[in-house]
């Protein structure tokens, strides 16, 4: 009778252990996509303030060029510059947050997978009782 109630014990315990991991695996997968979301996002602003940094700079070089040297030219260099350069950052970083995000994303799916397919049965045979596990 004692390692009947053993048995049940620990199979009460294991199934809340279970049930607290899909929990956490729910929570970082929603955690994931978020992060997706906003490398998505990211991505989609740096191409802008790139280009129309590039355009900046390109224009204040033209007119450099010609020889027209005031404060507006070397101000459209400046900003063309800066608003480039963050671009390029802007546009880097939303694509390593989107390929993480969805790589981890998907991992977490297929753990949410894999734990919500399996399984556990108490049975009762010639032998005795045993758990059957079935993944």
């Amino acid at each position: 009778m004692k390692k009947v109630l053993l048995l049940v014990l620990l199979f009460t315990f294991t199934l809340n252990a279970q049930t607290l991991h899909s929990e956490t695996l729910s929570a970082k997968l929603k955690l994931y996509q978020d992060k997706e979301s906003i490398g998505k996002t990211m991505v989609l602003a740096g191409i802008p303030l790139a280009i129309a940094g590039g355009l900046l700079y390109y224009n204040g070089e033209s007119q450099m060029n010609t020889h027209k040297t005031n404060s507006t030219v070397a101000l459209n260099i400046e900003a063309g510059g800066i608003l480039m350069a963050t671009g390029v950052i802007v546009f880097g970083l939303g694509i390593f947050n989107w390929i993480y995000g969805h790589s981890r994303a998907a991992r977490c799916r297929r753990l949410l997978e894999k734990k919500n397919s399996g399984t556990v049965r108490l049975s009762v045979s010639s032998r005795g009782v045993g758990l059957n596990f079935q993944f």
